[in-house]
């Protein structure tokens, strides 16, 4: 095999690698909505390890009220969900599997 050729296949699976990497992760997404189901612009949602204090991931609400995480390791997780004027909201033990999208339901505060 020449030098070429193993350069070649080497920087080949150099990407591939990088790629089947990058798939591993998962996303997370919602809606967060009030009682009679209008959305809610701005709502604070955080992301925690299942049973956690500390938020592994932050971001906020747009004004359609959706809200979604891109590249979330696969596990378990709290989404704390909170806005001006309503009580703070968690739901429990999310599963995140890679390369799927894990819509939560509607977040009703």
């Amino acid at each position: 095999m020449s030098f070429q050729r193993v350069s070649v296949y080497c920087f080949a699976a150099i990407l591939s690698m990088g790629a089947s990497f990058a798939q591993v992760a998962g996303r997370l997404s919602g809606v967060v909505v009030d009682p009679s189901g209008a959305a809610i612009p701005g709502a604070s949602v955080n992301v925690l390890a299942s049973g956690g204090k500390e938020a592994l991931l932050k971001g906020r609400s747009d004004e359609a009220g959706v809200f979604t995480f891109v590249t979330v390791r696969p596990g378990a997780y709290d989404v704390a969900v909170e806005a001006s004027g309503f009580a703070r909201l968690v739901v429990r033990d999310v599963t995140v599997s890679p390369v799927q999208e894990t819509a939560l339901p509607a977040v009703r505060l």
